[in-house]
């Protein structure tokens, strides 16, 4: 499976106008942080599409930032925070908002580490095989490429943090959404584990066409 500019505005557009459509069907003011996921993971796939155009015009270094540093700020400091927040805001059962509580908390503080990374260290990006391989040099990244368990607690916390709240949830449909995005971190990590925040952002992006199943199924009740 290779990926390109096409594959990346094509899905951007698909997956967007799944949210537009969404919010078409007047969202629940509780659902709409849940509902905004595929219009973000849209924008996000975008910022991917001109990371590509970048590559085929090597001298636009600033088209290369822009898109790679919009991609991985999604990426690694916006989710960690957005997922557990967009569930607990829709979470109808107390005991299951603590834990959400807890796990917004760990999110944040992901989201804190890799957000000094980006601004401190930078990172660079490389294209093989079709794919892009993020090289975001930081205290957070450096854990999962060097040091093994450091590495296993930092993607560990990630992990909990961007899937964890979809298991936690009492909302229909939430696990099968939670099950959908874990196929594609497993597929991510065990084949495409140079290119994990590529390939698993982009797996992740069209498993949230699944939320337009959550908000009408709750909306219907």
């Amino acid at each position: 499976m290779c990926f390109s500019a096409p594959v990346s505005f094509g899905s951007a557009i698909v997956i967007g106008s799944v949210g537009l459509i969404i919010f078409s069907r007047k969202v629940s003011k509780k659902f709409i942080p849940l509902a905004m996921i595929p219009l973000i993971f849209s924008l996000q796939q975008a910022m991917e599409g001109i990371v590509w155009l970048s590559v085929d015009t090597p001298d636009n270094e600033s088209m290369q930032k822009l898109g790679m540093y919009s991609f991985l700020s999604v990426a690694t400091v916006f989710w960690p925070t957005w997922c557990p927040f967009a569930v607990y805001a829709m979470e109808p059962k107390v005991s299951r908002k603590r834990w959400l509580s807890v796990v917004w908390v760990i999110g944040a503080v992901v989201s804190l580490f890799a957000l000094d990374g980006l601004m401190m260290h930078g990172a660079q990006m490389e294209v093989s095989c079709g794919h892009i391989a993020y090289r975001a040099i930081s205290s957070f990244f450096r854990m999962l490429t060097e040091h093994a368990f450091l590495g296993s607690v930092a993607l560990g916390a990630y992990t909990l943090a961007t899937i964890g709240p979809m298991f936690i949830s009492s909302v229909s449909l939430m696990r099968v959404l939670g099950v959908a995005i874990s196929a594609g971190w497993l597929s991510a990590q065990f084949f495409y584990s140079m290119y994990f925040a590529s390939v698993w952002c982009f797996f992740s992006a069209i498993a949230s066409v699944l939320i337009y199943f959550v908000v009408t199924r709750e909306k219907s009740k």
